[in-house]
């Protein structure tokens, strides 16, 4: 997946890219988990930047229960 179609993908359940976040070459992706109203924060190095490996999107989704057992689809994050 594309990280500017990620990014535009998580925005729309509050959860915003921070580039200021991360140490060096990384950023950090801050959102409110849905649940447990909680901030956290995801950080993810600059070379996935370009294109998101599977693991990362897999684990974002986690992090901000933004899972299918939260209610969101699969087909969103393809």
């Amino acid at each position: 997946m594309k990280f500017r179609d990620l990014c535009r993908v998580l925005s729309d359940f509050g959860v915003q890219w921070n580039e200021r976040k991360g140490k060096g070459s990384h950023g950090a992706f801050e959102g409110l988990t849905h649940v447990s109203k909680i901030r956290a924060v995801f950080v993810i190095p600059h070379r996935q930047q370009k294109e998101t490996r599977q693991p990362y999107v897999v684990a974002i989704r986690r992090r901000f229960e933004l899972t299918k057992e939260h209610g969101v689809p699969d087909d969103i994050f393809s």
